[in-house]
């Protein structure tokens, strides 16, 4: 979807996705470090998938309040 959406270049290789649950949901998290990003078309990606998929940056997803708390 990133490739068809042109957030990275057809050719794209992805080096870094990891999942983890949360509330019995999969989630996704994919490095995303190349001057390749279209960084507007990944805003404008993420925002649409958001009502589909609940899509969010890591840094929405994380309690930041939270992690403070526990000194992460």
């Amino acid at each position: 979807m990133l490739k068809d959406n042109e957030v990275v270049p057809k050719n794209f290789k992805f080096d870094e996705i990891y999942t983890f649950e949360n509330d019995n949901i999969t989630n996704m998290a994919i490095a995303l470090n190349s001057k390749d990003i279209n960084i507007e078309k990944l805003s404008i990606f993420r925002l649409s998938m958001r009502d589909a998929f609940g899509a969010m940056w890591l840094s929405d997803y994380v309690d930041n309040g939270y992690i403070k708390d526990i000194k992460i």
